[in-house]
């Protein structure tokens, strides 16, 4: 018991720890009252996984997808990172499902809510990764919330596929029919062709999607700066969001890169050590809502449960599902690209060419990845742009920095990798005659 946490920036921690693949999950209480605060693995609070980490919580948070349990803060205390919901993450699908439940409707809702919540990430250029019963979790309004979004690698088709299986296991544990054809169809056509057929069978009321507002790209156009010699040392109860923007370069013609950022760091928090209560448990609250279904519903008339609160009930699926059957005809696409230094080089020494790719799209919010290749053989990883509703070009950048005398003409690919194939090249030469 003396290893085991309790207090975190200021907010006690209640309970028995849950286990996920990322960490420990607690319920802490602070003076806004409860919250979720997932203890990292070790393995993901130092260095480049730590670096990723973050970035991950700021592209999620600039997408603002309804559907997401919002991350309030990421912070490292006492050697230990500590990330921080806006409600406790519990309880999960996964505990509620092992418990005795009679009503259907709760797990169409849910199907809808997670299918929705997936599809807006997926529109915005980002995956869950680790999507299941495990990182679902019910608020306290009833809804249902994923968490750990981002923090494992993964892809679109593979948050598809769990979907689909997370659909027939609850079609397994109510006979549901809708629920095993969505499942189908999201194997064979994809996301919101299920979305589409299964809220056709809902007889529920679900909140309607608020729509991603524009945000700064997490991921900046490349800009001179020095390159860092080492991470810097994380204080003692360290705010890791906030200003945090990763950026990615390539550096000087003989290939040195960066890794992306520096954190931007405020104090705060506190160090007391409170010994705690253990074994609160599921919220009696939400554990009744998936205890029981509604009493003597009518004949062929089936009725929400109490996971889902009077508030809520007045949204119209009519309008949720005509404005995710609009926008999922309009996702973000690119058209095309183009390559050209910003200025010749001419005949300069010792200088830094600022290459400017200008990718031209659709106008459609969403994520554009890309990689820069070079003639003299080096490569940047893939790299990510935010793309603002509206947007319909956005210029990438690559500083290629050359010295010593002679000539060399220098060829820069860019290489649009999603949401569309894309590549363009551009042509310069460095030409440097010296001094006598």
């Amino acid at each position: 018991m003396n290893n085991e946490p309790t207090v975190v920036s200021g907010l006690q921690l209640t309970g028995v720890g849950r286990k996920s693949r990322f960490g420990t999950w607690w319920v802490a209480r602070g003076p806004a009252g409860l919250r979720g605060a997932l203890l990292l693995d070790p393995a993901l609070s130092r260095g480049a996984a730590l670096d990723r980490v973050v970035a991950q919580v700021v592209a999620v948070r600039g997408l603002a997808v309804t559907g997401v349990l919002p991350v309030a803060d990421l912070v490292t205390e006492g050697g230990r990172v500590w990330l921080i919901t806006s409600e406790p993450a519990s309880p999960t699908v996964a505990e509620l499902l092992s418990k005795p439940n009679r009503d259907g409707d709760d797990a169409i809702a849910v199907a809808l809510w997670t299918g929705q919540t997936l599809h807006g990430l997926h529109t915005g250029g980002l995956v869950h990764g680790d999507f299941g019963p495990h990182n679902i979790v019910l608020t306290g309004s009833g809804a249902a919330a994923l968490i750990e979004v981002g923090l494992a690698s993964g892809d679109v088709e593979s948050d598809v596929r769990a979907w689909a299986a997370l659909l027939l296991v609850l079609a397994e544990r109510w006979g549901d029919p809708g629920l095993t054809r969505a499942a189908t169809i999201a194997k064979v056509s994809g996301l919101a062709a299920a979305l589409d057929a299964l809220a056709g069978t809902a007889t529920v009321a679900l909140p309607p999607q608020v729509p991603a507002q524009p945000v700064v790209p997490v991921v900046q156009p490349v800009v001179p700066q020095p390159v860092p010699q080492q991470q810097p040392k994380v204080a003692e109860s360290t705010v890791l969001l906030g200003g945090y923007e990763p950026t990615a370069q390539l550096g000087s013609s003989q290939g040195e890169q960066t890794r992306p950022g520096a954190m931007n760091t405020a104090a705060g928090g506190t160090g007391d050590d409170v010994r705690l209560r253990f074994g609160t448990g599921v919220p009696a609250a939400v554990e009744q809502a998936w205890k029981g279904g509604p009493p003597q519903p009518p004949k062929k008339k089936r009725r929400l449960g109490k996971i889902i609160s009077g508030a809520i009930t007045g949204a119209l699926i009519g309008g949720v599902v005509a404005y995710f059957l609009w926008f999922n005809s309009h996702p973000l696409h690119v058209s095309g690209a183009r390559v050209a230094p910003a200025t010749p080089p001419g005949e300069a020494c010792e200088i830094t060419v600022d290459v400017v790719g200008t990718i031209t799209t659709n106008g459609r919010p969403g994520t554009i990845t890309y990689r820069w290749l070079r003639s003299d053989g080096k490569e940047t990883e893939e790299l990510r742009q935010r793309v603002a509703d509206g947007q319909k070009s956005v210029d990438v950048h690559l500083h290629w920095k050359f010295s010593g005398q002679g000539s060399y003409k220098a060829t820069a690919t860019l290489k649009v990798t999603g949401p569309d194939a894309q590549a363009a090249t551009g042509e310069f030469t460095y030409s440097c005659k010296g001094t006598t």
